[in-house]
This record gives C-alpha cells, structure tokens and sequence, in this order.
C-alpha cells in the first residue's frame, strides 16, 4: 500500500499518512482491511473520520486562493484499494470526446485543437472563405454547484458500481472545515460540493456529462455544410465548429444555446459576462472579421470573442500551453505536424 502513493501526497486530515499504512504490521492491515469492508456493508463511515478539512491555497497568477479538499487516511487507502473499479467503469464508459481518460491529456487535447485552426487561412473574410469557430465553454464553481442527487442519479443511470456510489457521496456529505493560517474554522454540512482531492470525482463528473455530451454530438451531426466536434477535459468543454463563414457564424449560437439548456438540466450555469465581471466562456474565429462579426452577438450572450493569437490573459489553457509544453510531450506523430504547421507567428506570440 506505501508504494501506491506518492512520497508528496499530503498528510491527511488525522495527521496520519496515507503511506504508513505501507509500513504497518499484517494484524494492522488485516483489521483495515475488515473495517474497509464493514463500512461498505454499511454504508458509511464511522463518525470518527467523518470530516474534511479544506485549506486555502494561492492560485498560481496571484488573483485569489483556491480551495482543496483533504481526506482523513482511511478514505484515501479505500479509494485507492477501489481505484480499479473505478477504471474499469471509466473504459467501459470511455467516449472519443473524453481527454480526461487514462492515456490522454488536456495538453494532447489543445495542441490538436491549435493544430486545427492553423490550416485556415487569415485572410479569409468573406462568407464562402473556410473558417473554423471554436467555443471555450468553463461552468461556473463546476466542483461547487453539483448536486449529490444528480452524482446519484446520473451514477445510477450509466451503471456506475453502487457500493462505491453510495460511499463517495457520504463521502461528499461530510461537514468540513475551513482551514486557513493554521485557524480552523466551525464545521459545515452541505451536499453541494464534491470532493477536488477525491479520486473518483472525475469519474463521477463524467458519468453526469456523457448524457449532454452525446445529445450535443448527435444534434450538431444534424448540422449542414458543417463539420463540429466535442472536446472534454473533465468539466471543461470545447466545441468546435468547421465550414464556411457564413455557416459557421450561423452555427455557432444555436449550439450555444443547445450547451446551455443542457447544463441547466444538470444545474449547472456557464461562466458568462455579468456586467463589470469578465466570464470565463469565450468564442474564438481564425479571423479578426469573422471575431467582429460575432462579436456583435457575443456580447449580448455573455461570451467573449476572440482569436487564436489574442486570447484575454485570463482565459487558462491556450497560451500557457504553448509556452510551458515540452515538444515530447506531444503525442506521437504531432511532433511532425507540428514543425511542419506551426509558424513563426505563433511562436513568437507565445514567447
């Protein structure tokens, strides 16, 4: 069991190590073992480990803290004695659109998305000149505003094993605390919230978005003169759009509305420009006419729109992967494509 995790995990919450358990005696072991099984028998946990801390840490660009959640040990060493379940359902389940699977990644996802639009011409600007649209979609607090009904209704749904259902949303349920500058806040009881640091939380995140995401691959094959695809990297989704211009402009805001109908049936809202509050969903066009035009209708939906090359600072993914992305990490064969595709202008921009 130590060699499961990581010499860097963190400490859980009852100040004990996840890795101890490695060097623990087999009577030990043996008697985690049976409680392990006796709470899946029941249903839940003991009240003694029935609390999670969430620590506040500073975001990377300095613009707030970001909340993480952490376990007690107990939770963890189950999770991960469970952890093949869990892969199993996730392959059986797997979809094209997922990057969030095992092999795949959020950078393999956006280098063959910037590859993309670099087959499209600049100049392109009048309506049967080929384009190519793509939206950034981010859902508002994601992690924050899932519901433990819909974790079970949608898990029931897509076959997601029950016993380990029913644990990880009791795990979901427990009160938690606040824990900033070494002060520990009082407890609170919510079943909005699920669990950042739990491992099966992308798992049950993609058992709730297979639904919408397979409703919005089927009606967009519906759309004529043009070619769309669905990306997903946990609750992050990129829906691309290729054809003429005059298509795609037309395209865009009806797929627009068909994602947001979708996930406001899972209750969840897009982050949309309120005001003076820039949003986080933005329209990119392979050219600055194409973003001007939808600009014009952009605006009143709440999107931003933008181009490849000038993406506002705070919208996460494009340039920073272009700058920190080493060219091994591409997948195999992108490497060529992307020598062979990328130029000077989209380095230069990125550096």
């Amino acid at each position: 069991m130590r060699c499961a995790f990581k010499e860097n995990t963190a400490t859980a919450t009852d100040a004990l190590h996840p890795r101890s358990y490695g060097t623990a005696s087999p009577e030990i072991n043996d008697s985690t073992a049976v409680l392990l099984n006796e709470c899946e028998k029941q249903g839940t946990w003991p009240s003694q480990v029935q609390e999670l801390h969430v620590p506040l840490l500073l975001k990377p660009d300095g613009s707030g803290d970001r909340p993480i959640t952490l376990q007690p040990s107990l939770l963890r060493v189950w999770e991960r004695a469970r952890v093949g379940l869990v892969k199993d359902w996730m392959t059986a389940h797997a979809r094209d659109y997922d990057y969030a699977c095992e092999g795949r990644s959020g950078e393999e996802a956006m280098w063959w998305l910037l590859l993309t639009q670099e087959g499209y011409e600049d100049y392109g600007e009048n309506d049967h000149s080929r384009a190519m649209v793509t939206l950034l979609l981010d859902i508002r607090k994601c992690f924050d505003t899932t519901g433990c009904d819909q974790l079970w209704r949608w898990g029931r749904h897509h076959g997601f094993p029950l016993v380990l259902l029913r644990m990880v949303l009791c795990t979901f349920e427990m009160p938690r605390r606040l824990v900033a500058a070494g002060s520990f806040g009082r407890k609170v009881q919510t079943s909005w919230a699920m669990v950042a640091g739990s491992c099966f939380s992308i798992a049950l995140l993609h058992a709730m978005l297979i639904t919408p995401c397979d409703t919005l691959v089927r009606n967009m094959g519906n759309i004529q003169g043009v070619t769309c695809g669905v990306t997903k990297y946990v609750d992050d989704l990129t829906i691309t759009l290729q054809g003429t211009v005059g298509s795609v402009r037309d395209a865009v805001w009806d797929v627009f509305d068909d994602v947001k109908d979708q996930f406001q049936q899972l209750g969840w809202a897009l982050s949309l420009t309120e005001k003076d509050k820039p949003g986080k969903t933005v329209v990119l066009a392979t050219n600055a006419a194409l973003r001007e035009e939808l600009g014009k209708r952009s605006r009143r939906h709440g999107v931003r729109a933008s181009t490849n090359l000038h993406l506002p600072h705070a919208t996460v993914g494009w340039r920073r992967f272009l700058c920190v992305l080493p060219w091994m990490r591409l997948p195999e064969g992108a490497r060529a494509v992307a020598a062979a595709r990328l130029d000077g202008r989209i380095l230069a921009e990125a550096g």
